[in-house]
């Protein structure tokens, strides 16, 4: 299913909310609906992103039934992926891969509007610049990671 780039969230709603932008993009990724406002503050509130990071990003991942499926230390071509960057505006920050273009080496990237194109474009070489490990204290650390929709069986 095409997904339609104008849906998907570009920036930050409450503040630090970054990873939950890219969530609620992964969402719509997957599923093709978009979290609606009123839930969108809501997980807001329960993922702690009003003042400061996404305190536990997780509970939000739950609520909308995505977990991670796996966990990178490099780039990867697999979709969607979201990506630990580290920007002098931004500081730590989230993005969200949402289309790979093959023949360009190119990532259309949400929320990342300072450096990519007005299109969401950037190379892969350029955006290698910006990555850096998540500043989670869980081990192991990780570069990008990729979601898929369903219950996380332990």
């Amino acid at each position: 299913m095409k997904k339609i780039w104008e849906k998907y969230l570009q920036e930050n709603k409450h503040g630090q909310d970054c990873q939950l932008v890219s969530i609620a993009n992964a969402y719509y990724f997957l599923t093709g609906e978009v979290v609606e406002k009123k839930q969108y503050t809501e997980l807001t509130t329960l993922c702690g992103c009003v003042a400061g990071s996404c305190i536990n990003i997780n509970k939000g991942m739950e609520v909308l039934k995505i977990h991670t499926k796996k966990k990178f230390l490099y780039l990867v071509n697999s979709l969607p992926l979201e990506i630990n960057i580290w920007h002098k505006f931004f500081g730590f920050h989230s993005i969200l891969a949402v289309e790979w273009n093959k023949k360009l080496e190119a990532y259309r990237v949400t929320n990342f509007n300072r450096v990519a194109s007005s299109l969401g474009w950037i190379f892969k070489e350029d955006l290698m610049h910006y990555t850096t490990l998540n500043p989670d204290k869980d081990l192991p650390r990780w570069v990008c990671r990729t979601f898929e929709l369903g219950i996380k069986i332990s």
